[in-house]
């Protein structure tokens, strides 16, 4: 009778599960957005509170908790694209990984041989954020602050 009941949860929930639409997803996630995208947005109400999954190259990464139980790095990601045949749009964000589960992910020094799944300055990477606050304006438009909840590397 016990192992029935327990079948019959996980039947239910098992059910549930697949019965998701990308309708579901689309009200969590911003498949859309880009860097890009972000440096034309002024307002974080405009993002709707989505989380945003975006890629890029890191250009650079400054690392303000070192430690395992304090790991904080804050890495600056790039996209670019041509604008005409001479000039170059670049835009940019930075995003701040914060925990224990990043502190293998992004190491101090790069070793000769990294591992799948470390990355460090020039990898291409898709990451899931959260947008927090727009930093400064130049030239390329708004600069983002966001909070990265995953990331892996494109290579």
């Amino acid at each position: 009778m016990r192992k029935n009941v327990v079948f019959l949860i996980l039947l239910v929930l098992g059910a549930n599960l697949f019965s998701l639409e990308r309708s579901d997803f689309d009200r969590v996630v911003d498949f859309q957005a880009t860097i890009k995208a972000l440096s034309t947005t002024e307002d974080l109400s405009a993002l709707s509170g989505r989380l945003l999954l975006l890629s890029g190259t890191i250009s650079n990464m400054v690392f303000v908790g070192t430690k395992k139980d304090n790991f904080n790095v804050e890495v600056s990601l790039v996209a670019g694209e041509w604008l005409g045949l001479e000039d170059i749009g670049i835009y940019n964000c930075v995003i701040i990984f914060e925990g224990s589960e990043f502190f293998s992910t992004f190491p101090r020094r790069l070793p000769r041989n990294p591992k799948p799944g470390v990355i460090g300055v020039n990898d291409s990477i898709l990451v899931l954020a959260k947008a927090l606050q727009p930093l400064n304006k130049d030239k390329h438009g708004i600069r983002w602050l966001l909070q990265g909840l995953h990331v892996r590397s494109l290579k």
